[in-house]
């Protein structure tokens, strides 16, 4: 899993699968859209206003790992 953030937007997207996927995608509202591929599974979810969402400052995004190995 990798997550991505662009402060200029506020915009994160956590990536499930890399690489080139073929995508369908479902807008969950204005805001969060799901990315499906194939088996229905979902490789991708992108989040507008990801500093309100996410519980973060856009100056100085920080997210908690719990049980997980960061590769930086």
């Amino acid at each position: 899993m990798k997550i991505t953030y662009q402060p200029k937007t506020d915009s994160a997207y956590i990536y499930f699968k890399e690489g080139e996927t073929r995508v369908r995608t479902i807008q969950l509202n204005e805001d969060i859209a799901l990315d499906y591929g194939d088996g229905e599974k979902i490789v991708g979810i992108e989040i507008l206003s990801a500093s309100e969402y996410l519980g973060f400052r856009k100056e100085s995004p920080v997210l908690k790992l719990e049980n997980l190995t960061a590769v930086i």
